[in-house]
């Protein structure tokens, strides 16, 4: 099984994903919040590019049956029903509910991934439920991260790191072998291995969180196996599965 790791948004085309599993990582707090809506109950959670998309979409649903989602530079959308606090989507609000949910990087790397074979969301919250997903799986798999405005993002590329990590550790000896991008995840994970609350706290994108008073959202998108749940694209909506 060849692992492969796209550090930035911009180093993959799509004739990279032909035939593989796509894992999308965006810790900050796309894959999070999408994994933690969909374990508490969400229906579905469908990624969208911009905020006329998600406006347009709601359209075609019935009255308080979807909700808006999503932010921009970390802050919700005027008119919006929820922003990207995995803190906001608690059981009651979003149980049963469709998610029309746009951010300024996790939704837009999903709807470029969605020629995958599969495409797979994934997080700290989630880490032992992916890892033991793909190694089920036992395809060719690509990790991509979903950065920061199309940047190098630290937390992501941990994060990616941590996943290759796990599946050698899960998998058979010489089954999995690692491109240079994906060895290159896993030494930066294994720098920060004994400290990811300085990880995330150091990271760019968790200091502008702070700055915008959104200082517990870092303890919880780092927090390991919160929940046991897998988000899969399916007719291009995320659902919730379990390994």
């Amino acid at each position: 099984m060849k692992i492969d790791v796209a550090i930035t948004p911009e180093s993959f085309s799509d004739k990279d994903l032909e035939g593989k599993i796509v894992v999308v990582v965006d810790v900050l707090r796309a894959s999070t919040t999408i994994t933690a809506a969909l374990a508490r109950g969400a229906e579905k959670v469908l990624p969208l590019a911009t905020v006329d998309k998600v406006k347009k979409s709601a359209k075609e649903y019935p009255q308080g049956k979807v909700l808006l989602c999503g932010e921009r530079e970390g802050i919700r959308i005027p008119g919006f029903d929820l922003g990207n606090s995995p803190h906001e989507y608690e059981d009651s609000i979003v149980q049963g509910k469709i998610l029309l949910y746009t951010s300024t990087n996790g939704s837009r790397m999903l709807v470029k991934t969605k020629k995958a074979r599969k495409v797979y969301v994934g997080s700290f919250v989630n880490m032992s439920a992916v890892v033991k997903r793909l190694v089920m799986d036992g395809i060719d798999c690509f990790i991509v991260c979903s950065g920061r405005e199309g940047k190098f993002s630290l937390e992501d590329t941990v994060c990616a790191g941590m996943i290759v990590d796990r599946m050698r550790e899960n998998s058979p000896k010489g089954f999995v072998q690692l491109t240079d991008e994906a060895l290159v995840a896993n030494i930066v994970y294994e720098h920060f291995s004994n400290d990811l609350n300085k990880m995330i706290n150091q990271s760019f994108h968790g200091r502008y969180l702070v700055e915008l008073g959104m200082k517990s959202d870092l303890s919880f998108s780092i927090s390991l196996d919160l929940y046991d749940t897998v988000p899969v694209m399916e007719n291009g909506g995320l659902i919730k599965s379990t390994p």
